[in-house]
């Protein structure tokens, strides 16, 4: 519970209706940012979308930001999660090949961060 409303706060900033698409997204994206996959089968249950696009950030997927991963120290998310936060994402159908307009895949998100 805890970590929904922070990520509620973080994300819409009041600006959004709780169910809505785009909150149902953002949701996803932090989730795949912080490595709470454990949260990714309610979510896409609930209607968010593995393959919207956050066009604020670069038109990243979830598995973009699942594979670019956070900074361990700001987040508490190390290697291990983030790994697990990908294969999760993937089994649902997530799209490691998805590209953004520049053609920057998840695949080279996790090569760059190395």
């Amino acid at each position: 519970p805890g970590q929904m409303v922070f990520r509620d706060v973080l994300w819409s900033g009041g600006r959004e209706m709780p169910g809505s698409q785009i909150h149902l997204d953002r949701n996803l994206w932090e989730a795949s940012i912080r490595g709470w996959y454990g949260n990714f089968t309610d979510l896409v249950a609930e209607g968010a979308k593995l393959d919207a696009t956050d066009d604020s950030r670069g038109h990243w997927t979830a598995m973009h930001f699942a594979a670019t991963g956070a900074d361990e120290m700001f987040v508490g998310c190390d290697d291990f999660t983030q790994a697990k936060t990908v294969r999760r994402l993937a089994q649902l159908g997530g799209d490691v090949c998805a590209a953004t307009p520049d053609g920057w895949t998840p695949l080279h998100a996790a090569a760059a961060r190395g």
